[in-house]
């Protein structure tokens, strides 16, 4: 969960996380979210960057691959921003897959 923190006040803003733990290729694939009143303020940016510096630090994590749409322009920018490419059509219709991939 993302929290914002002013003062004493504790305010829920959106979440990211992972779809479930690395599959067999080191894959892990990423969702995340910002409450309307909170988009446009860079805290998706900030979400994806830290959630997947961490992840590639993991031994067991090759890759992280999330889905979007290009109607989102969006959540394009927030995966470009964090060194995600595109990598093929996604699951849904009209979506299309973001990859980043560890440094060699």
């Amino acid at each position: 969960y993302a929290v914002r923190v002013t003062g004493a006040e504790r305010v829920l803003v959106g979440g990211c996380g992972f779809l479930g733990g690395p599959d067999g290729t080191g894959m892990v694939e990423m969702g995340y979210s910002v409450l309307p009143r909170f988009q446009n303020q860079g805290i998706a940016t900030e979400m994806v960057k830290a959630l997947t510096a961490w992840a590639l630090e993991r031994e067991s994590v090759s890759r992280i691959e999330a889905e979007t749409s290009r109607e989102n322009p969006g959540s394009w920018r927030v995966l470009a921003r964090a060194g995600f490419v595109e990598a093929g059509a996604g699951r849904e219709p009209g979506s299309v897959r973001l990859r980043r991939e560890r440094a060699a």
